[in-house]
């Protein structure tokens, strides 16, 4: 009789010492499970199964994966391996604005003044010094990136003043397929590896923590 079931083999890289990753994996007959760190799946029946990545909080930092979610399809007993890389390293001074923030945003005439609800959890985040990421708006298509100078509340409204950033200044480090649409200032101090971009600010939290011992 031949066999029936398949190996998976998730591994993961790019994760300090310590810190849990936060990997679903879903497949035939409603087959899931949580997986933390490099690990076989032996058994699986044969089927497509889904490979969901969520980010993870440690230390000072936020680890996102440089993808979304993969389908992998197990047809035989041949071992199929799955990448899960947390290159992405967000500090906790970066915010990303909130739904809340994002449709009660009004944009000032100077382009550099925010007001944003005082519902915004983000927003009551705020302080000097932070950067804050804009995803993609009517006033920003592209979306922005901004360093906070001052936040001041008045009437159920946060009053933002911001200077110009980029991803490097709100990013650790950060991979971008090819595929993504760059400009120069995004690209400033970036280095390519094979069909990516990945940005360096410093070595990452590990790494730094690893020179200092």
């Amino acid at each position: 009789m031949s066999a029936t079931t398949g190996t998976l083999a998730i591994s993961v890289v790019d994760l300090p010492s310590g810190a849990n990753a936060a990997i679903t994996v879903s497949g035939p007959s409603g087959f899931s499970t949580t997986v933390t760190g490099s690990q076989t799946l032996q058994n699986l029946a044969f089927g497509t199964y889904t490979v969901t990545p969520s980010s993870v909080h440690y230390g000072n930092y936020t680890y996102s994966p440089t993808t979304g979610s993969v389908s992998i399809n197990i047809a035989n007993t041949a071992p199929v391996t799955s990448n899960v890389d947390y290159y992405n390293v967000l500090p906790d001074t970066t915010k990303i604005l909130d739904a809340v923030g994002l449709s009660s945003l009004i944009v000032g005439a100077d382009g550099s003044t925010l007001i944003i609800s005082g519902q915004s959890a983000v927003a009551q985040s705020l302080n000097p010094g932070d950067v804050l990421i804009v995803s993609p708006v009517t006033a920003f298509p592209s979306g922005k990136v901004f360093r906070v100078n001052t936040v001041t509340s008045s009437s159920g409204w946060y009053t933002v003043s911001t200077s110009p950033a980029t991803l490097m200044d709100a990013y650790q480090q950060f991979s971008l397929s090819a595929t993504q649409q760059l400009d120069a200032t995004t690209l400033n101090g970036a280095t390519v590896a094979q069909d990516s971009v990945r940005m360096i600010r410093k070595p990452k939290p590990d790494v730094e923590a690893s020179l200092e011992t």
